[in-house]
């Protein structure tokens, strides 16, 4: 079985001997990059890879797909490129993380998910975990009952990761706004993490009463989203609403409401 270090000097070679194009150049970038980082023995996330060529890779996304493309074709994972997982999610509780070396790691109260490439178990005593889309609301549903995880809108590999590791062991629910992106936030979870989610829904609107001005107007990239989603049968009903009211409602709206108690909210769910 061929090495990494074989795969990428072929592919390198390949692409060399091609019509050199903007996208070849892209993936020349991204290879020689791996291969002086796993030479080095030095790593580094996806993001840091990007701003280091922003000139040629131009987007985030084209590393994000070349991370994809190679972890494919060579039959490998993103760390065996050198790559991180960029961290940006956080999460709120008590556990204790089981690392690789068998060194425990003890985390109470609000903390940034660490890297989870490093870790082969999470022990907790918690029968629920509560994943919010948004920061902005996250300190609000923080509660010693449950354990509270946000991915800051779409979740990085390793906050899906962390949800991996527990998904055994507890109930996944998720709270997102009542928007197209948060549906498709679920979607993104749901593919990987079983998990069920609790709202926003069409009912909190009506049980509410929540006004037309208290909601934003969907605009162009809504509007496409949710032709997108159209072909999702679990949240149909919920696309067809948006689509017809036209406006979309974020988490804030019920949260800065004075008869709004969100662990009562949540109490009907769990």
């Amino acid at each position: 079985m061929k090495d990494i270090h074989q795969n990428i000097q072929e592919e390198l070679e390949s692409v060399l001997e091609g019509f050199i194009d903007e996208t070849a150049m892209k993936k020349i970038k991204f290879l020689q990059s791996i291969h002086s980082l796993i030479k080095s023995g030095q790593s580094m996330n996806k993001r840091t890879l990007f701003y280091d060529s922003v000139p040629i890779f131009k987007t985030q996304n084209s590393v994000n797909k070349l991370v994809k493309r190679y972890s494919r074709v060579f039959g490998c994972e993103q760390r065996d490129f050198n790559i991180k997982s960029s961290l940006k999610g956080i999460f709120h509780g008590r556990i204790i993380l089981i690392m690789k070396n068998s060194k425990r790691i003890e985390y109470e109260g609000k903390n940034l998910i660490p890297d989870m490439d490093d870790v082969i178990e999470i022990k907790h005593n918690y029968k629920v975990a509560m994943v919010i889309e948004k920061d902005t609301v996250f300190s609000r549903v923080e509660s010693e009952r449950y354990l509270t995880v946000c991915g800051k809108g779409y979740p990085c590999q390793n906050t899906v990761k962390f949800l991996k590791m527990i998904e055994s062991t507890v109930k996944i629910y998720c709270l997102t706004d009542f928007d197209p992106y948060g549906l498709h936030i679920f979607l993104v979870y749901k593919k990987k993490i079983d998990m069920v989610r609790i709202g926003l829904k069409i009912e909190d609107i009506l049980k509410y009463k929540v006004k037309k001005h208290d909601c934003i107007c969907l605009n162009g990239p809504d509007k496409r989203m949710i032709e997108r989603l159209k072909r999702y049968s679990e949240i149909y009903n919920e696309v067809e609403f948006i689509e017809g009211l036209g406006m979309k409602m974020e988490l804030e709206i019920l949260f800065n409401r004075m008869d709004f108690d969100i662990f009562e909210y949540l109490d009907k769910y769990i």
